[in-house]
Formats: C-alpha cells, sequence, structure tokens
C-alpha cells in the first residue's frame, strides 16, 4: 500500500512538474510570437483546467494568433478562469463586458469583475475602475473614486494610471491641486519616454507648475515629445518657435511643427497653421490655404477656425463672399460662447442680412451674451439701442 501511495505522489509531482513545464514553454513562445508553439503547449493546459492557461489561450483567440479569431470563445475561456479566481481573467473578462467585445456591454457585470481582480491588486482592474468612475460608466461618476482606483494602478506602474495622477494633481480633479506631485508623476512617464507626459512638463515649465519657470526647458520636453510624432508637443514646439519662447524665433519652423501636428487632425495646429498662411509668417499669404485649414478645424467643433471662416466669408477671404455661410460660421461659434462672433449675430440680425429677417430682439438678445463677456462693441450697440428707443 505504502509502495502504491509513494507511487501514485510520484505521478502526482510528476503531472505537476510537465503542466509548470508546458506552461513555461507556452509563455516563452508566446513572448516570442511563436504563437503555434505557444498553443501546443498551452491549449492542452487550457483544456485541464489551468486558468493561466485559459487566459492566454483566450487572448490568442480574441487576437487571432495561431487561431481563426474568435472573441466567443475568448469570453468562454476568460470564464472559465474567472471562475476559478484568477485576478487576470477577472479584470480581461471586465474589460469586455466595458467594452462590449465577444459580449453585450454590461457595465454592471464589468464592476463585478473588475472589484473582484482588484480585491487581488490586478492593476489593470484597478485602473478599469478609475475609468468607469472618472467616466460614470455603470457607476455615479466620481472624481475622488477615479482618483483612488487610478493612483492604486499608477502606484502598480499602469501608464495610463500614471498620466491621469499627474493630471488630476495638476488641474485638481478628485484630489487638491499640487503642482509638484504633478511634476513627479509626469516625470515618472516622461522619462520611460511618453509623449505625452513630456509634453505637459513642457507647459509646466512653461508656466512655472511645480517647478522654476524655464522656456528653455519646456521646448527641450516638447522637442522629445515632438520627435516621437507627438501632435501635442509638435504644436507646443511650432508655438515657441512662433513666439520665440525658450528658442530663437523662426517662423518658418513654427509652420513646420504647426504643419507635422495638423496634418495628424490635431484641430489647434490647423488653426494655427490657417493663421500663419493668412498673415504670411514663414509662408507666403494665401488666404485659400488659410481658409483651407480652418474648415479641417471648425468642423473638430474648433470655436476660433469657425469664428475665422465667418470673418472669411463676411469679407470673401479665401472664399467668394456668402453672407449665409458668414452667418452659419459665426453661428456655430456664437453658441459655443465666442463673444465677437456673437456681437456679429447680433449684427445679423439687427440688420436683417445673412439669410435671416430683421429681428431686434434677437439682436439685443446675442449682442446681451456678448456683452457680459466684456465684448466692447456690443454694450455700444446696446447702449446707442436703449438711447435711441428712449427718444
Amino acid at each position: 500500500m505504502k509502495k502504491f501511495l509513494l507511487i501514485a505522489s510520484l505521478s502526482l509531482l510528476d503531472s505537476i512538474s510537465s503542466a509548470w513545464a508546458g506552461y513555461d514553454e507556452g509563455i516563452t513562445a508566446y513572448k516570442s510570437q511563436n504563437f503555434a508553439v505557444a498553443l501546443h503547449e498551452l491549449k492542452p493546459l487550457a483544456d485541464r483546467g489551468d486558468p493561466r492557461a485559459q487566459t492566454i489561450v483566450g487572448d490568442m483567440f480574441h487576437l487571432g494568433r495561431a487561431v481563426e479569431q474568435d472573441d466567443k470563445k475568448a469570453i468562454h475561456l476568460y470564464r472559465q478562469a474567472a471562475d476559478q479566481g484568477y485576478a487576470q481573467a477577472q479584470m480581461t473578462l471586465g474589460y469586455c463586458y466595458m467594452e462590449g467585445i465577444g459580449v453585450d456591454k454590461d457595465f454592471a457585470k464589468a464592476l463585478k469583475w473588475n472589484l473582484l481582480a482588484a480585491a487581488q491588486d490586478e492593476p489593470k482592474a484597478e485602473n478599469n475602475l478609475g475609468e468607469m468612475y472618472a467616466m460614470g460608466k455603470g457607476v455615479k461618476q466620481n472624481d475622488l473614486e477615479a482618483f483612488k482606483w487610478y493612483l492604486k494602478a499608477a502606484q502598480h506602474g499602469v501608464l495610463s494610471g500614471v498620466l491621469f495622477v499627474a493630471q488630476a494633481y495638476r488641474l485638481g480633479q478628485g484630489v487638491q491641486q499640487n503642482f509638484p506631485q504633478a511634476v513627479y508623476w509626469f516625470e515618472l512617464a516622461a522619462k520611460h519616454g511618453n509623449a505625452l507626459a513630456q509634453s505637459n512638463l513642457g507647459t509646466m515649465y512653461l508656466h512655472g507648475e511645480g517647478v522654476p519657470r524655464s522656456a528653455t526647458r519646456a521646448v527641450e520636453w516638447y522637442r522629445l515629445a515632438a520627435d516621437q510624432g507627438n501632435p501635442i508637443g509638435q504644436y507646443n514646439l511650432g508655438y515657441a518657435y512662433k513666439t520665440g519662447e525658450g528658442v530663437e524665433r523662426n517662423y518658418g519652423t513654427a509652420v513646420l511643427w504647426y504643419r507635422k501636428a495638423a496634418e495628424q487632425g490635431f484641430s489647434e495646429a490647423q488653426l494655427a497653421l490657417g493663421k500663419m498662411y493668412a498673415d504670411g509668417l514663414g509662408v507666403p499669404k494665401d488666404s485659400k490655404e488659410a481658409v483651407n485649414w480652418w474648415e479641417k478645424s471648425a468642423a473638430q467643433g474648433n470655436v476660433y477656425s469657425q469664428s475665422n471662416l465667418g470673418f472669411a466669408y463676411l469679407n470673401g477671404e479665401g472664399v467668394a463672399q456668402d453672407l449665409q455661410m458668414a452667418f452659419h460660421w459665426f453661428m456655430q461659434a456664437a453658441e459655443q460662447g465666442d463673444a465677437p462672433s456673437q456681437y456679429k449675430i447680433g449684427n445679423f440680425y439687427f440688420t436683417g442680412t445673412g439669410g435671416v429677417s430683421r429681428n431686434i430682439s434677437e439682436a439685443k438678445r446675442w449682442w446681451a451674451k456678448a456683452a457680459e463677456k466684456g465684448d466692447a462693441d456690443s454694450k455700444k450697440m446696446l447702449s446707442a439701442l436703449e438711447n435711441s428707443q428712449g427718444k
């Protein structure tokens, strides 16, 4: 009997040792992108109920690596592993419910699985919970809770958590504003090459937020971000060359960096590049090209580009004069609170042009909106109208 028990024990140890060997070989193959070998090693383990192998094979089905892409099969494997309490699978399953990957979106289930994983200190689950509270996904939006979970994720090295915490400290969102802490977290990400953090650090140096003000250091950080293709860094570097802050002013170089960011669809850069063409700075003056870039920017809702288009159509600069189009673009900007555009809308109603009928009450309403923001022209029109009506 003792001999049988000894043989059984040795057999069990051999089985465990074999399972571990298969898993290790599978992981090594997976990391080396040898997915066929990884599948060969891991699928038998997954079929026998190993939650680690189930999770990775689930990933392979989700990504279509050495198998036909199939999110349903991925979800089945994730759930098998999650039901065994495997934190990584619980997090992944929670994320799938957050995003509707292989299942219908279900924030209640997303919350459940992410909380179970986070209870085991699973970093990405903590990050997912931060997102859910920040965006109000299945829970009441709560900046304090969002910061709490993002901080846990950041402390475990999750990059998006680091960035959120840095920005939260900078803005005082969910935590008391603390520029030195913002700098600390941005530097943590920036030193690992994160372009967004580098660009943010540049802005903090430019304004002296938590660090001594240094336009030169700002430009250094902007350049690191810009050289990685980050459009915010490229735009900021272009602005530095336009203004001569931290570098010698060079309009041509400003245009170069604005263009790089604008071609990536960055609205602020499209606005700025259009202005360079409108003013003939670093490029030959070209009102049509200015309008071209403002149209791209305005289509993304940029209020200043919308206002610029209003003036372009009003004055016939770069486009044929068209008062109805001028009214359209001024209205787009006015509804976003742009005072000069609100003043112009008031004028259209006062004169009954731009495709609208004369309407004094509407004119007064728009002038009043602009006047509240300090627009001097609107104040004059309201005063003149009041005086004329009083006579």
